[in-house]
């Protein structure tokens, strides 16, 4: 790739695409696992694998697609980014593995994670259901809603575009989604979806995003280009939830049927078609049950009797491989260096809460973390470094939030808030804010510190998301 020059408070957006071909020898399991890294100047800034695996027939030929992509902020000056790709374990391939084609795009931004905002949802008036909703937009440097926007009514989930340029909400009771375009902020489409739209998310590929209907019980599937609705895929239940990962071919959504059954459903990003993975019983829709491997090849469907897990081998194939004791566990969130799963019990027996870190085969760690009762929501920061649990008020309990230093997994921090409910954390990880009534509440979660003032929404916050802000 030819130099790039950067000047002060500029990032570069780097999107690598390539294509894998092999041929297999025998009928027999075929394995494949790759390393790609981005350099810069010869030094790594971004380092990924993956992996595929299958029964194949013999001299079987297939290809696959993987495609990433990374922010970069490096100091002034020129630079060269190089793509490199290695194989690192394959049985039953023939010797020539061939990179069919390979690409690495970059194109530079003005001040962009210089300048993250919080974008909250929030209802002006509960009596007035049939009046507008808006998005605040909130400076986390100053710590002041800098602009409103005028969405549809009764606005409440949220979802940002991996790239930073699109903030998706779902406008319930319209049953439309505002698509807010963070460069101008403003709003730059706005399309119908199904019935009783319950939650959205963008595919970290960045191509589309996926609405859950749940009373229509389908999934609406835009395209992030040229913001139009692309399909409706219908699924098995009435979906709730979603969960996606890096360098994964599926989004994930959990549905829940008129016999009380739990399902979790796969969507191909690529082919939009659909696979039911299987089902539970006792989901609660106040928590999400899906969680991802960063590297997007594993998938946990938590329920309270157990926890299934599903192998993701490559575009087409997933297998249940195991079901584990993780009984009252209700959500978790996945670390990749450590290969951890740090996840949330829940007794409603005895309203007391537990924090666990299980590595895919035992707990790790103090069998007991220091734990409270009321965990509501548990969420990783960017760079993994923090988990944050949001701790709401009960009898026995004050409202705040639990910090993680995942480093360090027996450090851990209660930060009192008068009222606590979903969190979320700022692009550079170093801020919390927490969701009240009508208030969001910012924390220090490098510090472990409290400093701030309740900042003032306008309303009923429904629901926050924290992207930056992409300028040309």
């Amino acid at each position: 790739m030819s130099f790039i020059n950067t000047r002060d408070r500029e990032v570069v957006k780097l999107d690598a695409t390539f294509m894998l071909s092999w041929t297999s020898v025998a009928a027999a399991h075929t394995y494949i696992g790759i390393d790609y890294r981005i350099l810069r100047n010869g030094a790594q800034i971004y380092l990924s694998s993956n992996a595929f695996d299958s029964e194949e027939q013999a001299n079987a030929k297939t290809s696959e697609q993987v495609s990433c992509f990374h922010i970069d902020s490096p100091n002034v000056g020129n630079y060269n980014y190089t793509l490199q790709i290695r194989i690192n374990r394959y049985t039953n391939l023939q010797p020539t593995v061939q990179i069919v084609q390979s690409e690495l795009a970059a194109v530079v931004y003005s001040g962009i994670l210089s300048k993250s905002y919080l974008y909250v949802s929030y209802t002006e008036n509960l009596e007035a259901p049939n009046d507008p909703g808006f998005v605040a937009v909130v400076d986390p440097d100053n710590k002041k809603v800098i602009k409103t926007i005028r969405v549809g009514r009764s606005p409440g989930p949220l979802a940002k575009s991996p790239d930073g340029a699109s903030v998706y909400v779902v406008n319930v009771q319209d049953e439309t989604v505002s698509i807010i375009d963070t460069n101008t902020l403003t709003v730059a489409a706005t399309l119908p979806v199904g019935n009783s739209p319950t939650a959205i998310i963008v595919a970290p590929n960045n191509t589309k995003a996926y609405v859950a209907n749940y009373g229509s019980q389908n999934v609406t599937i835009i395209d992030h280009t040229t913001r139009q609705v692309k399909a409706t895929v219908p699924v098995n239940g009435s979906p709730f939830a979603f969960t996606a990962q890096p360098n994964s071919w599926f989004i994930f959504t959990a549905t829940i049927t008129e016999a009380d059954k739990g399902h979790a459903i796969a969507i191909s990003v690529g082919t939009d078609h659909v696979q039911d993975l299987g089902q539970t019983s006792g989901l609660d829709r106040r928590y999400n049950p899906l969680a991802a491997k960063v590297a997007g090849i594993k998938l946990l469907f938590i329920a309270p009797g157990g926890t299934r897990t599903y192998n993701i081998y490559n575009s087409d194939t997933i297998t249940a491989s195991a079901s584990y004791s993780l009984k009252n566990w209700t959500s978790a969130v996945h670390k990749e260096r450590y290969d951890y799963f740090y996840g949330i019990q829940t007794f409603e027996s005895t309203s007391r809460g537990r924090f666990r870190v299980y590595d895919n085969t035992n707990y790790v760690g103090p069998w007991n973390y220091a734990s409270f009762s009321g965990q509501s929501h548990i969420v990783a920061s960017p760079d993994y470094s923090r988990i944050c649990i949001s701790i709401e008020a009960n009898d026995d309990q004050f409202a705040g939030l639990q910090i993680i230093d995942t480093d360090r997994d027996g450090d851990l921090h209660f930060i009192e808030i008068p009222v606590a409910h979903k969190s979320v954390i700022t692009s550079d990880s170093s801020l919390a804010f927490v969701m009240e009534n009508s208030y969001v509440h910012p924390v220090d979660i490098i510090n472990f510190t409290n400093p701030f003032e309740s900042i003032y929404i306008g309303g009923k916050v429904n629901d926050m998301v924290a992207a930056y802000q992409m300028t040309t």
